[in-house]
């Protein structure tokens, strides 16, 4: 049995906003781009700030007025590590500063965490089916 189509009126098509398509990027791996996350821990006053994972890499993005300025790139060592997931996540320290982080995960079974503030080795978590 196929699905009933649904059936839009005029009227409720002109009164939905539409996205404006304003800039594109290619990155420099030039592989496909696997995960895309708005950081929504990010102050209402600051631009908005997003992360993509694709090949061995997590990179950060400031969107700026008609364009997105990348931030901060993290290259896995390993080539063969294909990132598929990303997530925005936190630390608050005893001080009460918030340290800002993103989680990637791919191939190869590794959540790795890297700082937005620290430009140390991220800490990478291991352990999981293998």
């Amino acid at each position: 049995m196929r699905p009933k189509k649904l059936k839009i009126e005029k009227r409720e098509l002109s009164k939905r906003k539409g996205f404006k398509f304003v800039v594109w990027s290619k990155e420099d791996h030039k592989e496909p781009i696997f995960g895309v996350a708005f950081n929504p821990y990010n102050h209402p006053n600051l631009p908005p700030v997003f992360a993509t994972v694709g090949s061995n890499k997590v990179t950060i993005y400031e969107c700026n007025e008609n364009m997105i300025v990348p931030i901060q790139s993290y290259s896995d060592p390993c080539t063969e590590e294909v990132f598929y997931t990303v997530c925005w996540v936190y630390n608050e320290a005893e001080t009460g500063e918030i340290e800002t982080c993103v989680a990637v995960a791919g191939m190869r079974g590794l959540i790795r965490i890297v700082s937005l503030k620290k430009t140390a080795e991220p800490v990478y978590l291991d352990g999981l089916w293998r």
